[in-house]
């Protein structure tokens, strides 16, 4: 954002509002449940 690095204004405490974007998800893997 702006030339800087996303991680490094989190680390400062900075709030960065982002645009939504689109993701695709190919697999999901439970690795345990609540129930265990």
């Amino acid at each position: 954002v702006g030339g800087e690095k996303l991680y490094e204004k989190a680390r400062r405490g900075e709030t960065i509002e982002l645009s939504a974007r689109r993701v695709s998800i190919f697999q999901f893997d439970i690795e345990r449940s609540l129930d265990d």
